[in-house]
């Protein structure tokens, strides 16, 4: 059972559990998941292929709030087995130098519970792929991967929970103002449409966008830059590019975000795009960074942003899912923190919250 295989909708014979064979197989699917690590789901099963699908905001289901407390004790038992596993860490390796040895340490073991990661192949991708492209590539197609047996009900059911919900409308709706700026950028007859992706991850809604862009005014001059310091995400992203039929229309820069702004000129940029990077910021942080993409927008150039906010799910997304270090913010500090960046004369900020009032998404226009 391999993670392509997963993503086929075919039928399937009816499933019959063997806890034996389950067992001697798990280390055999966890060794695929990592071969097929680079696997980006989103080419053939991204939410944003179909049109009604990409524009339609959901909400978790309402089961979710009277399975809380369950899913809270596992989430407890999680981070008590994770700070026990550290500790012996400690002991035995001493504390982490390297950035692979935190990471490990911080993320704790690759094989943890029956309760998840242990349980779905993808879900182990999930767990041990988080803050980086393939556990969201995971993460937002999984609406759209069959259920076939209580294995593939227990991955939709820890991915459908609301956190998950969320941050797959945040795609969409990402996408969706991506889809707008470029339509007016196009009706403002700009001769050449320059774009970039900070920290781009696989850049899903940004190649998306640009292929939807393509497909409808072929002859126009458009270019993407994708931006990010880690390499697999930037071959997981030209991997879309390819599979869209937009590649020769995208540049990837492996570097850091200060680093890439300061080697651009300003007023460059029609349509900035940062998603995502910001959830792991302190607010000055927040502010000199969007403050310096700014100063790369043309004049009426866009900023599409994001931000996670508190909720009572953030447990189980830190210690079922594994998704450490976000720093969660309501929508309103995040719209001021914002306001000071844009603070000029006629610049607009405007943010709106996605229906499970978890993720908002920021769309901030330099004056003219």
């Amino acid at each position: 059972m391999t993670i392509m295989n997963l993503a086929e909708k075919k039928t399937r014979a009816p499933f019959r559990f063997d806890g034996r064979a389950a067992e001697r197989n798990f280390e055999r699917n966890v060794s695929i998941v990592k071969n097929e690590n680079d696997l980006v789901l989103a080419i053939d099963h991204s939410v944003l292929l179909d049109g009604e699908q990409a524009t339609n905001m959901e909400k978790a289901h309402w089961v979710y709030n009277l399975v809380l407390p369950f899913m809270l004790a596992v989430s407890l038992w999680h981070m008590l087995t994770v700070r026990v596993w550290r500790f012996f860490y400690l002991l035995t390796k001493g504390r982490p130098t390297s950035d692979v040895q935190k990471r490990e340490y911080i993320f704790g073991p690759k094989n943890l519970s029956f309760w998840f990661d242990r349980i779905h192949p993808l879900a182990n991708r999930v767990r041990n792929s988080v803050q980086t492209p393939f556990a969201l590539d995971t993460i937002y197609v999984q609406r759209n991967l069959p259920v076939r047996n209580w294995r593939d009900w227990v991955l939709h059911f820890w991915l459908e929970q609301p956190d998950g919900v969320g941050v797959t409308n945040r795609l969409k709706m990402t996408f969706n103002r991506m889809q707008e700026a470029l339509r007016l950028l196009y009706e403002q007859k700009v001769e050449e449409i320059r774009m970039v992706s900070l920290a781009c991850g696989s850049a899903e809604a940004s190649i998306q966008a640009l292929a939807n862009f393509h497909q409808r005014y072929p002859e126009h001059a458009i270019h993407l830059d994708l931006v990010d310091l880690n390499g697999d995400a930037l071959k997981a992203a030209m991997k879309l590019a390819v599979a869209r039929g937009v590649s020769d229309m995208v540049c990837t820069h492996q570097m850091k975000l200060r680093e890439f702004l300061s080697t651009m000129p300003d007023n460059h940029f029609h349509l900035v795009e940062c998603v995502g990077f910001k959830d792991y910021q302190k607010n000055q942080r927040i502010v000199e960074l969007t403050a310096d993409i700014r100063q790369k927008l043309t004049p009426q150039g866009w900023l599409i942003s994001a931000m996670i906010a508190p909720s009572k799910w953030a447990f189980v997304v830190e210690w079922v899912i594994n998704w450490h270090g976000l720093n969660r913010r309501s929508r309103e500090l995040f719209q001021r923190l914002l306001e000071q960046a844009f603070n000029y004369e006629g610049d607009v900020v405007e943010s709106v919250l996605e229906p499970n009032r978890i993720h908002s998404v920021a769309v901030c226009r330099k004056a003219a």
